[in-house]
């Protein structure tokens, strides 16, 4: 039993960097992905509340009297005489 100790540890030893490399990837990874979630959600929040801003402003009416192009029109539909 206490051989196959020895053994485990010799072979963890040996394989320590390779395990620190994959561990230290892997965060970095984690971290990577987080912040990039982390961003787009900032993002959509900001988007959303500018969006929520300009659709709360009141809008401008403007009122059009067509009368003149009214007249046009019939002027040119009624026949020459």
């Amino acid at each position: 039993m206490s051989q196959e100790k020895v053994i485990k540890k010799k072979q963890d030893k040996l394989n320590r960097k390779q395990q620190l490399k994959i561990e230290r990837r892997n965060s970095i990874i984690r971290k990577a992905i987080a912040s990039v979630v982390g961003l787009a959600l900032v993002a959509w929040i900001g988007i959303s509340s500018v969006n929520l801003f300009i659709d709360s402003r009141p809008r401008q009416e403007i009122t059009v009297d067509y009368t003149a192009v009214e007249n046009f029109i019939n002027e040119l539909a009624a026949p020459a005489e």
